[in-house]
C-alpha cells in the first residue's frame, strides 16, 4: 500500500462520504463545462474559418459542370429524337387517313374529323377549331362512321390502325 492511498474504516457512516461526493459532483460539473466550451470554440472555429480550397472540390466543380454540359446535349437530342418520332407518327396517320379516305370514299371534312379522333379531341374541341357548331361535326362524324361500317369511335380508331 502506497503512502497516498487512505484505508477507509469499515464502519464509515454516509455522513462520512457526503464531502467525498460533493468534490465528485464538483470535479463532474467543471469537466461537463470544459467539455461544453471546446464544443462551443470548435464549432466557432469551423464556421468562421473557411476551409482552403482543395483539388479535389476543385475537380468535383469541373466534373460538375462537364455533366451539365452533357445533360443539355443529351437533352437536345432527346428533343430532336422526340420530334423526329412525332413528325412519323404524323406522317403515319395522315397516310393512314388517306387510305381511309380512298378506300370509303370519305370527304375532305369528314377525314378532318378522324384526323381528330385519331388525336384524342372532343367535338367541343373540333368546333371550336374549325368555326362549326357540334352537330355538324357530329354529322360529319356520323357519315365516317356509315360510310366505314363502324359504331363508336374506338372502332374508327381501330380500323385506322389497321390501314
Amino acid at each position: 500500500m502506497s503512502k497516498n492511498e487512505t484505508v477507509e474504516p469499515m464502519g464509515e457512516s454516509a455522513e462520512d462520504k457526503t464531502p467525498r461526493l460533493k468534490k465528485l459532483s464538483q470535479r463532474g460539473r467543471m469537466t461537463a463545462i470544459i467539455v461544453a466550451v471546446v464544443v462551443v470554440l470548435a464549432g466557432v472555429f469551423l464556421i468562421l474559418v473557411k476551409p482552403p480550397q482543395h483539388q479535389g472540390s476543385l475537380l468535383f466543380r469541373e466534373l460538375s459542370e462537364l455533366g451539365g454540359r452533357a445533360r443539355e446535349e443529351a437533352s437536345k437530342g432527346a428533343e430532336e429524337s422526340i420530334q423526329q418520332t412525332e413528325e412519323n407518327q404524323m406522317g403515319a396517320l395522315e397516310r393512314a387517313c388517306e387510305g381511309l379516305a380512298q378506300q370509303y370514299g370519305l370527304t375532305e371534312r369528314e377525314v378532318d374529323m378522324v384526323r381528330y379522333l385519331a388525336r384524342g379531341r372532343s367535338r367541343a374541341y373540333i368546333s371550336e377549331d374549325l368555326f362549326i357548331s357540334e352537330n355538324t361535326v357530329k354529322s360529319y362524324i356520323k357519315n365516317a362512321y356509315t360510310k366505314t361500317g363502324v359504331h363508336s369511335k374506338q372502332e374508327l380508331l381501330d380500323l385506322l390502325g389497321s390501314m
